[in-house]
């Protein structure tokens, strides 16, 4: 959030001239169609509205149990996909329900995937699955690595368009082997981004959202990413933006990694106008929630070689079949465009095949979900108590 408002906020806008109707009419057709009630749109957010926004955030750690007013009892449970990302356990004294968001099975930086707190809910929402269930992350990883050697060796740069935080740790934990392996020691990283020192630094300080591996390599003590040694001995260099010191260390050929993916903005946007005009040089995507082909339009004709390897570690719909079953939930709620539809068979792996009762829904709409709870809450009046205490005192005589 605060890189993209430092993109966004470095070349502001003098006015308000683009809402002008003659202006928005002198685009492109498919560009009108997408525009709707244009002069109710908001200014992009500020930084005091992000300190604002986050200093009513309650942090809270794993496995904490929070009271929502006296009758829910929400847990927060790792759920596998980036550092500090969470599911959801609700309880009450009648029911069990799950909500399973971003969440990644693979085996990398962060805390694994708490399954076991999961199990047989009343009611388990299931969302955020990858749309590229056929890209594996290991597969990715290694075909970028070899085109990166490729453009190297041939004296040429690779840009990756990227966040500074997620898969970048583990981009930067493979190439600080693979530059080893591959003969290319002297080749400089650069990682540009108004963030990158504080990510960089936060990442090896909060233990708790590691895997185990990394979690004992903290209170050895060590450093629990290797991007700490590579900053140390000078390979690995970070810089806020391209207008200062970046100058006086920069060499080629090199690997940078550097936003905004979208390339509308950020100092990516400078290397794509450097380096475009040369065959030598890549652009490797590793971001699956942009169309890298039309990120790469405005920088047309281009000779620079790009690459699209996205690396999403989110469960895809086959993973999340096998998550089903292992967790045995009553009942399904789950985004409508996850389910099959009538032209899909029961073996296809880009739809869910629930073996439970489900709900479908879609954006905005409200699904009513009876429970079939093991407990009910009734009252008894005064006369009934006494009753019962009369009949169990009875009973005890007896």
């Amino acid at each position: 959030m605060e890189e993209l408002c430092e993109f966004l906020y470095r070349s502001p806008t003098p006015s308000k001239n683009w809402r002008d109707e003659s202006i928005l009419q002198s685009l492109p057709e498919c560009a009108i169609k997408s525009l709707t009630d244009v002069n109710s749109w908001k200014s992009f957010y500020k930084s005091d509205d992000i300190t604002s926004a986050i200093s009513i955030v309650q942090g809270i750690s794993y496995g904490q149990k929070l009271d929502l007013f006296g009758s829910v009892q929400a847990t927060a449970l790792s759920s596998g996909y980036c550092l500090g990302s969470c599911n959801w356990l609700m309880e009450t004294k009648y029911s069990k329900i799950g909500y399973v968001s971003s969440s990644s099975t693979f085996t990398t930086h962060p805390c694994p995937m708490e399954r076991q707190s999961l199990l047989s809910c009343d009611a388990l929402i299931l969302s955020s699955l990858t749309n590229a269930p056929s890209a594996n992350p290991d597969t990715m990883l290694g075909e970028l690595c070899t085109k990166m050697a490729t453009t190297l060796r041939g004296g040429g740069n690779v840009l990756i368009p990227c966040y500074p935080t997620g898969v970048v740790y583990d981009l930067l934990e493979c190439l600080h082997t693979f530059l080893d392996n591959a003969g290319l020691v002297g080749v400089p990283v650069y990682m540009i981004s108004p963030v990158a020192k504080n990510s960089l630094s936060l990442a090896n300080i909060y233990a708790e959202w590691l895997c185990e591996a990394k979690q004992s390599k903290v209170y050895q003590p060590e450093h629990p990413f290797p991007h700490a040694e590579f900053i140390k001995s000078g390979r690995l260099k970070h810089f806020p933006n391209i207008y200062g010191d970046l100058g006086n260390v920069y060499q080629t050929p090199c690997v940078v990694f550097a936003g905004h993916p979208s390339l509308r903005c950020g100092d990516a946007v400078h290397f794509m106008e450097v380096w475009g005009s040369s065959s030598k040089n890549s652009v490797i995507f590793t971001e699956p929630g942009f169309d890298y082909l039309h990120a790469l339009t405005p920088y047309q004709p281009l000779n620079m070689k790009a690459f699209y390897f996205p690396i999403d570690p989110c469960m895809n719909f086959f993973v999340a079949n096998k998550l089903l079953k292992e967790l045995q939930p009553q009942v399904l709620i789950t985004p409508t465009d996850y389910l099959p539809s009538a032209a899909q068979t029961q073996k296809d792996t880009t739809c869910l095949q629930p073996e439970m009762p489900f709900y479908g829904v879609k954006r905005g709409s409200v699904v009513k979900v009876e429970l079939a709870s093991k407990y009910k809450k009734i009252e008894m009046t005064s006369e009934v108590r006494l009753l019962g205490a009369e009949y169990m005192h009875l009973q005890c005589k007896l």
